[in-house]
């Protein structure tokens, strides 16, 4: 699919919509089998999300959609979107200024991932409002 993006989405090493999050790199696609969208049971599609750092990489094939979601550039946005948002409530589990015990969304994502959102949680907020306040980011 060809797709025209606009900032904050660049296109990324992958060849395929994201992010920039600091020093990471964040890329969402739809998961596909023979062409078509992968859907779970209850018909939500289901993202390929990479995330890239210098130091490691964590991919994931946990996020999905709302249900009976389109297969478009929307749901590209939207899908990217929610990633942020999990992001930024596994970094404000894992805020150490809220007690010793990490908060109960702190599982969201390995550890080490959920340390690199605590420490990016500024640009991630920031990413996610420039991503909703943009339509059609991607189209």
């Amino acid at each position: 699919m060809n797709y025209v993006m606009k900032p904050p989405l660049i296109l990324t090493h992958r060849l395929i919509p994201g992010i920039r999050i600091g020093d990471a790199t964040i890329s969402l696609c739809i998961e596909r089998d023979e062409d078509q969208p992968v859907r779970t049971d209850d018909r939500r599609l289901i993202y390929h999300v990479w995330i890239d750092t210098p130091e490691w990489t964590h991919e994931d094939h946990t996020i999905q959609s709302g249900c009976d979601e389109p297969d478009n550039a929307h749901s590209l946005q939207t899908g990217l979107s929610s990633l942020l948002s999990f992001l930024s409530a596994c970094a404000n589990a894992n805020d150490p200024s809220y007690g010793d015990e990490p908060g109960e969304q702190a599982d969201l994502f390995p550890p080490h991932v959920g340390e690199w959102a605590y420490q990016n949680d500024n640009e991630i907020g920031m990413a996610q409002i420039e991503l909703e306040e943009t339509p059609n980011a991607i189209t």
